[in-house]
C-alpha cells in the first residue's frame, strides 16, 4: 500500500508559484532528532490554465476575481509524483483511458476536477485527505482520482459536456455515477484487500455530500454519495462473481440502474 509521510504541501496563493516545505508540520513527536533535509528541487514554472478552472467553490485570484489555477506537472515531491504515476497507470490500464494528470495550487479550497483529456488534482486536497485519516491510508486520494477518471469516461461516452450548462439534478447524477466508477475500480483493483482504505474512502464520500439542492454544483447528499459508493462496489462484486466481461458502455448502463436505486432511497 502506498503511504506518504507527514510532510506538508504549501501553496502560494496568487503568487504564481508552488512550493514544498519539508518538515514544516513535523513528523511523529517521538521521532529522533536529525539534520534538516536539503530543500526539495523547485518544480517547473507554473502556467495558468485557460479553461476548466472557473468551477464553483474553487476560488479566484486577487486580480479582478478571474478564476485561475496554478498548474504543474509535479507535486514537488518525488514520492507523491511516483505514487500518482503508479495509480494513474493502474486506472489507465483498467479503463483504457489515459488523461493527462496535472497538479494544481488549490489553496482557495481543496479541489480536483476533470476535463475530457485532463485530470487536475489539488495539493491541498492531497494534504487534507492524508491528514483526515491521520496519514494511515492514501486510498481516499485514489478514490478521488478514480472519481475524476469516471468523469473522463463520461465525457468519452458523450453523457457529459465540459461546456454545456447542467441543472443541479444533472450534476448530481453525473457525480453519483462518478462515485460508482471510483468504488467499482477500487473494489476490483484491490482484489478484496485494503478494506480499511476502502472504508475510509466510503466515509470520505459521505463527508463531502451536500444539501445544496438548487445549486448547479450539487453533488448529492451525504447519504446519496455513500449509497452510490456502495452501489459501485455492489456492481463490482457482480462482475467478479459472475465473471462478466468489463466494457465501459455496459458498466455505465449498470451504474444507471444503481442510480435509480440511490435516488429513490433516503436523501
Amino acid at each position: 500500500m502506498i503511504q506518504f509521510g507527514r510532510r506538508q504541501f504549501a501553496c502560494a496563493c496568487g503568487a504564481g508559484a508552488l512550493s514544498l516545505f519539508t518538515g514544516c508540520s513535523g513528523g511523529d513527536s517521538a521521532a529522533p532528532t536529525q539534520a534538516t533535509p536539503a530543500p526539495a528541487p523547485a518544480p517547473a514554472p507554473l502556467t495558468r490554465l485557460s479553461a476548466g478552472c472557473g468551477l464553483a467553490n474553487y476560488g479566484a485570484a486577487a486580480q479582478g476575481g478571474t478564476p485561475w489555477c496554478a498548474v504543474s506537472q509535479s507535486s514537488g515531491r518525488a514520492d507523491v509524483d511516483s505514487a500518482f504515476a503508479q495509480e494513474s497507470q493502474s486506472l489507465a490500464t483498467f479503463w483504457g483511458v489515459q488523461p493527462k494528470l496535472s497538479f494544481i495550487d488549490d489553496c482557495y479550497g481543496a479541489n480536483a476536477f476533470a476535463q475530457p483529456t485532463d485530470v487536475y488534482f489539488g495539493l491541498k486536497m492531497i494534504q487534507d485527505l492524508l491528514a483526515k485519516f491521520q496519514f494511515n491510508t492514501a486510498t481516499p486520494i485514489w478514490s478521488v482520482l478514480a472519481h475524476e477518471y469516471g468523469h473522463v469516461m463520461q465525457f468519452q461516452l458523450g453523457v457529459m459536456s465540459p461546456t454545456a450548462p447542467r441543472s443541479p439534478a444533472e450534476t448530481r447524477s453525473n457525480e453519483l455515477i462518478a462515485d460508482m466508477f471510483s468504488s467499482f475500480y477500487l473494489s476490483i483493483s484491490r482484489s478484496g484487500q485494503d478494506i480499511g482504505g476502502i472504508q475510509a474512502s466510503l466515509q470520505s464520500a459521505y463527508d463531502i455530500g451536500d444539501y445544496a439542492f438548487n445549486d448547479p454544483n450539487h453533488h448529492g447528499t451525504p447519504v446519496q454519495r455513500a449509497s452510490a459508493f456502495v452501489g459501485g462496489a455492489r456492481v463490482a462484486l457482480e462482475y467478479l462473481q459472475q465473471q462478466i466481461p468489463r466494457t465501459l458502455a455496459a458498466v455505465y448502463q449498470r451504474f444507471q440502474q444503481e442510480l435509480v436505486r440511490v435516488l429513490s432511497g433516503p436523501a
